[in-house]
């Protein structure tokens, strides 16, 4: 490549970023843009400077402030907004209806037997609304996520659905499949279909077997961690061990979430998605089972300081928990693209999911109300509903248009959580999430350790590289 357009700029003029807010801790003074999220720790000299709004900047200070983003160089931010990919994540809720009865989940419950046999013919329709979409759109890689309820109950759908997919997709596109599964039905059947397809499966064990069988049971009450358990080695026995086990955190568990990772890593993993339990998608009634904000923040950092650290330190290899590593992420690097915190968040764009009757919606979260529905693939392609009134309104919901979040110091960051959830707890997607709490915490939290050098550079770093390769 040859030109004589130089990009560096031999003059650039600096500016502040307009509306910066101050965030100090321990005596240490950081100025934050609460924008984009851009953060620094700053000088008493810096401080009053960049606090000159529409005063030009000294080369030196400016460029560092630019990178840091609280400056503008000629005019523009080090980092915009969101950075929307293409969709990458199909998935296909295949049926409400599970065999085990979850405290904090909604899904209907119903023994093995008796849930419901979703149409095949459902199943090819969306394989062909996929397919469709991916070719109009170049795409060559791609997700299917099969999700519920709980999907292994239909084996015989999804051996028909993924043949399908494959098979249609010939090879030209390259899916990824995952099941997310409770792995408490586990036969030949099953086992067949993990061996036939190149299948990832993300199953949910929430810790040892006391706090595990106090929230997840089967229809009848039996308890299920035996059961669960038994089939993650039967899995890595036949060669087919599951890539990551999902763990959903309450008030009963959120003191012993050290425990539980502990746990987890001994079994081998260290690829957790340690969740708190959420609004959205849970039963009337079940409030109570939402961790404390303040106390789930500080064992997750707790996790990273006794668990995470001196496992990386002994093999080289950083565990992963999705809050660490987003929350690390987004303090050090301009990318947003994280589907479930960026503004607006990716329903629509990175993920659209599809339910067993055709409906579609922007995530597999609930609730499943008609005002939240982008359409039906049994009439509509995905891009005809991804321009229906619902999606026109997810894509609307920028964190700068929710009032209650613009005079916040943490938006560049929490972008305004869930709409799912905020809908569940008010009713209108246009309110922050209900996690709204924990994410200040997390993120404060986060920042504070960097300022403190609490823990070592590169551990932070080696935490943020899950998300920022």
């Amino acid at each position: 490549m040859k030109s004589m357009f130089n990009g560096g700029c031999a003059n650039p003029v600096y500016e502040p970023e307009p509306d910066l807010m101050t965030f100090t801790h321990n005596e240490k003074r950081a100025l934050v843009n609460p924008r984009i999220g851009g953060w620094a720790v700053v000088s008493n000299k810096e401080f009053v400077q960049l606090l000159r709004v529409k005063q030009p900047l000294p080369r030196r200070l400016g460029e560092e402030a630019y990178r840091c983003g609280l400056a503008r160089k000629n005019g523009q931010s080090v980092f915009a907004g969101g950075v929307y990919e293409d969709v990458l994540f199909f998935e296909l809720h295949i049926s409400d209806e599970c065999n085990l009865a979850c405290r904090y989940c909604s899904s209907g419950t119903r023994p093995v037997g008796t849930i419901t046999k979703v149409d095949p013919q459902l199943g090819l329709k969306w394989v062909d609304r996929v397919d469709e979409y991916a070719r109009q759109h170049s795409m060559r890689n791609l997700i299917l996520e099969f999700t519920g309820g709980e999907p292994l109950a239909n084996v015989e759908y999804l051996d028909h659905i993924i043949g399908y997919a494959i098979a249609t997709f010939g090879k030209d596109i390259c899916p990824k499949i995952i099941i997310v599964t409770n792995l408490t039905i586990l036969g030949p059947r099953q086992i067949e279909l993990l061996h036939k397809y190149p299948v990832i499966l993300s199953v949910s064990l929430d810790g040892d077997r006391a706090d595990h069988d106090a929230q997840r049971r089967f229809a009848s009450g039996t308890p299920t961690w035996n059961v669960v358990v038994n089939n993650i080695r039967k899995l890595a026995d036949q060669g087919l061990p599951p890539e990551t086990l999902q763990t959903t955190i309450t008030s009963q568990t959120v003191d012993r979430m050290t425990d539980t990772v502990r746990l987890l890593m001994d079994m081998g993993y260290t690829h957790l998605a340690l969740q708190h339990m959420a609004s959205a998608g849970a039963p009337p009634g079940s409030h109570y089972l939402k961790p404390d904000p303040c106390v789930f923040v500080e064992k997750l950092f707790q996790v990273f300081s006794e668990q995470f650290i001196p496992f990386w330190r002994a093999t080289g290899v950083m565990p992963y928990a999705r809050h660490l590593t987003v929350c690390y992420a987004y303090l050090l690097e301009p990318k947003r693209t994280y589907m479930c915190q960026s503004s607006p968040c990716g329903a629509g764009k990175n993920i659209i999911c599809t339910k067993g009757n055709g409906d579609v919606f922007g995530c597999a979260t609930g609730p499943w109300d008609e005002e939240l529905r982008y359409g039906n693939i049994l009439r509509d392609s995905f891009e005809v509903c991804q321009r229906s009134p619902a999606a026109t309104a997810s894509a609307s919901r920028h964190v700068s248009a929710l009032p209650k979040c613009a005079s916040c110091l943490w938006r560049g960051w929490c972008h305004g959580g869930c709409p799912k959830e905020a809908y569940s707890a008010t009713g209108s997607i246009f309110e922050p999430s209900a996690s709204c709490e924990l994410h200040q915490r997390l993120f404060r939290r986060a920042l504070e350790s960097i300022i403190d050098n609490e823990f070592p550079e590169q551990a932070i770093r080696e935490e943020a590289k899950y998300y920022l390769k």
